[in-house]
């Protein structure tokens, strides 16, 4: 039988850089600030610093994005099905191309080893 182990998680102090990147929303294929005034700060979890700040966007920002949404998706559904096939091979190329830059940014924002991120593409 195995016994129970208590333990309690511990993370680094939270230090507010209010000079960290502001993220921006991306609706309609462009990239545009957003008006609001509140923001959510993406903490690096073994650092504690604030590496991005993200805008807890307005309504008026998150109906804008899904009909744009809409749009790309009834526009992507009439792209035919060879040509669909097409760009998802090219996503897929991009992303093992950037393969490091992406496990890089997730390590930023998750703590997660670069390991455990790219082993999938280590075992092809």
């Amino acid at each position: 039988m195995l016994a129970a182990r208590s333990f309690t998680l511990r993370s680094a102090p939270i230090h507010r850089n209010y000079s960290a990147r502001v993220s921006q929303n991306f609706i309609g294929g462009k990239w545009s600030d957003s008006s609001t005034d509140k923001y959510i700060d993406l903490i690096q979890p073994s650092t504690g610093n604030v590496i991005v700040r993200v805008p807890e966007s307005t309504d008026a920002e998150m109906k804008a994005a899904v009909a744009a949404a809409k749009t790309a998706q009834e526009t992507w559904g009439k792209v035919p099905l060879p040509q669909r096939v097409r760009t998802m091979f090219e996503y897929r190329d991009r992303v093992n191309k950037n393969m490091d830059k992406i496990a890089d940014n997730i390590t930023e924002e998750l703590g997660k080893t670069k390991l455990l991120i790219t082993l999938p593409k280590n075992l092809e």
